[in-house]
């Protein structure tokens, strides 16, 4: 059973591989859609979701089969207090693959990550850790740029 992840720049990302050069141009800026669109693309994805979960919990006992689909449901529709937290958990974790991603390559929008999950997290647990998290990232990029050149050998360095 497969469900794909989706981003916000999916819709605006041409599907003819000749054209994905204009991908950096949609990546400069954080994509904004109308409530409407909004409203259709959650539904959307909640149906797919929904369908691959019937066809996984289908082999499960009638019992756990509702159990798990109650859970499901309080995850997706942040009914309850746990059902949010764990919703920023998940976030949290494609937040921390972005920054790690960041780390690596260099080749995120940082600023519409951080105006993203300032967007999301809600909790103070995950505020304060977000927090913290930016600023490890931050404080490891700024100390690759201001490593000082060491020389080859102790040969090549001159005395005045």
């Amino acid at each position: 059973v497969y469900t794909w992840d989706e981003t916000p720049y999916d819709p605006l990302i041409p599907r003819d591989v000749k054209k994905r050069y204009a991908i950096e141009k949609v990546l400069d800026k954080w994509p904004t859609f109308s409530m409407k669109d909004k409203e259709r693309k959650g539904k959307q994805k909640f149906a797919r979701e929904h369908k691959s979960l019937q066809k996984l919990l289908a082999t499960l006992p009638k019992e756990s089969e509702k159990e798990f689909h109650a859970l499901w449901l309080e995850f997706e529709q942040g009914k309850s207090k746990e059902g949010r937290f764990v919703r920023q958990a998940d976030k949290m974790e494609s937040y921390l693959q972005g920054m790690e991603y960041w780390k690596k390559y260099g080749k995120i929008r940082y600023k519409l990550w951080a105006r993203w999950a300032k967007e999301i997290f809600h909790d103070a647990v995950f505020i304060e850790f977000l927090r913290e998290v930016d600023e490890r990232f931050q404080n490891r990029r700024t100390q690759k740029r201001k490593r000082p050149v060491k020389p080859s050998s102790s040969k090549s360095v001159r005395k005045a």
